[in-house]
């Protein structure tokens, strides 16, 4: 009845503005706009809420705990190679300060002993450096340099080395001999570049010449 006379009245009045007439909001239109609203929102934050928790399972799995066989390997590697760069001693593993300060950062690692980082890592270590430089140097199709070069290490020690230079100008260090305890050094310096000549024919890698600092050694080995 109420809006029969407000509709009324609006049709006598000519000069009446329609548009300043709003009709009030009943409490019920506002608590199901409240509710709605508040839906979409708590809608909205449940996707949120999972991707962050699935996140964060992610993480975890990568957070305290022991590491993995290949991990282990890979992590006793960077440790050998940190060691030798420092040229620490391989008992600083084994050192309390150093423990405390790893189990600092990963309660769940465990670093190996003096013994097996200077043994099993190095050994293999050392077998994969050379099977590297055997590819490196077996590719090379116009042939390898070798050189030669003997010292006197800290103990002593005569120490005769061997340097494969690629044609690419690539230097290769395939290693070391003590030739120490032979008695007379050509004949020392011949047989070793005799096992040398073997090893690489074995292993089909082309060898241009031969460098080395002794004369005698060079031309009896000739």
């Amino acid at each position: 009845m109420l809006v029969y006379d407000l509709t009324t009245e609006l049709d006598d009045n000519d000069n009446y503005d329609n548009s300043s007439i709003t009709s009030p909001p009943s409490e019920s239109s506002n608590s199901f706009n409240i509710s709605h609203i508040n839906q979409n929102k708590r809608l909205k934050k449940i996707p949120e809420q999972k991707t962050l928790s699935s996140r964060q399972s992610k993480i975890n799995e990568f957070i305290g705990r022991p590491l993995r066989p290949n991990e282990e390997t890979i992590f006793n590697k960077l440790l050998l190679k940190m060691t030798i760069s420092n040229g620490w001693s391989f008992h600083w593993t084994e050192n309390e300060e150093t423990i405390e300060f790893f189990k600092f950062l990963s309660p769940c690692v465990k670093l190996p002993s003096r013994k097996k980082l200077s043994n099993d890592v190095l050994k293999n270590f050392s077998q994969d450096i050379q099977q590297v430089i055997e590819t490196a140097a077996k590719e090379d199709q116009q042939g390898v340099t070798v050189s030669l070069d003997g010292w006197k290490n800290v103990a002593k020690q005569n120490i005769l080395g061997f340097v494969l230079t690629r044609s690419d100008g690539q230097v290769l260090i395939w290693g070391a001999e003590d030739i120490s305890c032979q008695r007379s050094h050509t004949e020392a310096v011949v047989q070793k570049i005799s096992e040398f000549i073997n090893t690489t024919r074995i292993k089909n890698i082309n060898i241009n010449g031969l460098v080395t600092d002794s004369a005698s050694a060079y031309n009896a080995a000739r």
